[in-house]
C-alpha cells in the first residue's frame, strides 16, 4: 500500500448538481502537502468540523449543533453555498469522524437555507434524525412553509432560530417545529419571558443561545428556558478527524444516474465496485442506517438494496460534494490491485465453472470488504508499513 498523504484538490473531479460534476470556482483548494504545509509528511490527512453542545439546567447533554469547517488548518474566507456546508458536516462528522469515534453524542442540529432545505439532503436529515435550524434565511412564504409540513409529516424535527419579537412571521413555522432558539445578544431583556412563555403555549422547548457569562444563564433560566448554548456552557469544539479515501467523481455520478433511471440493486452494484473508497462509505452507511447489530450484508448488492433509496439519493450528493477531495489517492488503486491478484488466484481450473461463480463471488466479496474497511484503513494511517 502506497504512502498516504494530502493533495491539491483537482477541479475536474468535484461535484455539481448534475450527473456529470462541473464544480463552481470558489472550491478550488488545497489540502496541505504544498510549500505552506505546517504537517509533518507522515501525517495522516484529516478532514474537520465544529461542535457546540446544548445543556439543561442540570449540564446533561441534549445534543450538539454541528458547525461546518474547511479541511484545511486555516479557515478560507469564502462564501460557501449552503448545499456545500451541510454536505461537509455530515460527511465529515457523522462519517469520518464515526470511524475515529469522534461524532458528537445526542441530537445533531443542522443550519439550512432555502436551497438546501427543497434538496435531497433535507430528505436525507429526516431518515438520520438531524435537527434541521431554520434560520432567518429562510422565508415565510407558501412554498417553504408546504416543504416545512411535508418533511414534518415524514418525521422531520425542526428548530427555528433567531425569534426576537411576539410578532416574528417565522412563528408561522411553530406547528412544525420541536425547537426554537432565543439569542441572548440580539433579544431586549424584557422580552425573554414573553417569548419564553409564548414558545411554551406553541409547545416548543426553547434553547437559550450565546450564553456567555453567569448573568446571562441566570437571566434565561429565570425566564423559564430549560436549555442552554454557549461559550459560558461549554466552548466551541474544533474537531480534526482522520480522512477516509476520497472517492471517485465519476463513479458517485453514475451511481447518481442509475439510480435516478431506477435500475436494479445489482446494477447499481457494478457500478459502485468501480471505486473502493465508495464500498467503503456504504459499509458505514449500512451500520448507520441498519444499526450495529445489523448482520453483514453478503453482496454490494444486499448493501445497496438495504438502503432506502432516498437515503442512498442524499448521501450520493453528500459524498459528491464533500468526498471527492483527493485525500489517500494511492489507496484505491492499491486496493484494485490486491483484488485483481486474489481474483486470479481463484480462478483455477475446477473453480471457473458456472457452479461455482457463486462461491467466487461470495470469496471476493469478502476480500473486499476486509480491505474497505474503514478501521482497518484509518489504522494504516496511523501506522504506515
Amino acid at each position: 500500500m502506497s504512502d498516504l498523504d494530502t493533495i491539491p484538490l483537482d477541479p475536474s473531479r468535484l461535484p455539481s448538481a448534475r450527473p456529470d460534476p462541473q464544480p463552481p470556482e470558489p472550491f478550488v483548494l488545497t489540502f496541505g502537502g504544498g510549500t505552506n504545509a505546517a504537517r509533518a509528511a507522515n501525517d495522516a490527512p484529516q478532514v474537520r468540523f465544529g461542535a457546540e453542545e446544548v445543556v439543561d439546567a442540570d449540564g446533561r447533554l441534549v445534543a450538539h449543533e454541528l458547525l461546518f469547517r474547511w479541511n484545511t488548518a486555516e479557515q478560507p474566507d469564502r462564501l460557501v453555498p449552503g448545499e456545500f456546508r451541510v454536505a461537509a458536516m455530515l460527511s465529515n462528522a457523522l462519517l469520518d469522524g464515526s470511524v475515529s469515534g469522534r461524532t458528537p453524542s445526542g441530537l445533531h442540529l443542522i443550519a439550512m437555507d432555502e436551497p438546501t432545505l427543497l434538496g435531497p439532503l433535507a430528505d436525507l436529515c429526516t431518515r438520520l434524525g438531524v435537527v434541521i435550524t431554520l434560520t432567518d434565511a429562510v422565508s415565510v412564504e407558501a412554498s417553504m412553509l408546504l416543504r416545512v409540513a411535508q418533511l414534518r409529516a415524514r418525521g422531520q424535527r425542526f428548530c427555528i432560530d433567531g425569534l426576537r419579537d411576539p410578532a416574528d412571521p417565522r412563528w408561522l413555522f411553530a406547528p412544525y417545529a420541536e425547537f426554537c432558539r432565543l439569542d441572548l445578544r440580539a433579544i431586549r431583556p424584557d422580552w425573554l419571558r414573553p417569548l419564553a412563555q409564548l414558545a411554551a403555549k406553541r409547545e416548543l422547548t426553547v434553547i437559550g443561545q450565546h450564553v456567555e457569562t453567569m448573568n446571562g444563564y441566570q437571566s434565561l433560566a429565570g425566564a423559564g428556558v430549560p436549555l442552554f448554548q454557549g461559550s459560558f456552557i461549554s466552548p466551541t469544539q474544533r474537531l480534526a478527524v482522520d480522512a477516509l479515501p476520497g472517492c471517485d467523481a465519476g463513479v458517485l455520478a453514475r451511481l447518481q444516474q442509475l439510480l435516478a433511471d431506477r435500475v436494479s440493486a445489482k446494477a447499481l452494484a457494478v457500478a459502485a465496485m468501480g471505486d473502493p473508497a465508495v464500498i467503503m462509505r456504504l459499509l458505514l452507511l449500512h451500520r448507520l442506517h441498519a444499526g450495529r447489530g445489523a448482520p453483514e450484508a453478503p453482496s454490494v448488492a444486499a448493501l445497496i438494496g438495504a438502503l432506502p433509496a432516498d437515503a442512498l439519493a442524499g448521501w450520493l450528493r453528500v459524498l459528491l460534494l464533500a468526498a471527492c477531495h483527493g485525500m489517500g489517492e494511492g489507496w484505491a488503486p492499491s486496493v484494485r490491485q490486491q483484488v485483481d491478484r486474489y481474483r486470479r488466484g481463484l480462478r483455477s481450473p475446477g473453480l471457473d465453472d458456472a457452479r461455482n461463480a457463486l462461491a467466487i463471488d461470495e470469496s471476493l466479496w469478502i476480500f473486499l470488504r476486509r480491505l474497505c474497511h474503514p478501521r482497518h484503513y484509518v489504522k494504516t494511517l496511523r501506522h504506515p508499513a
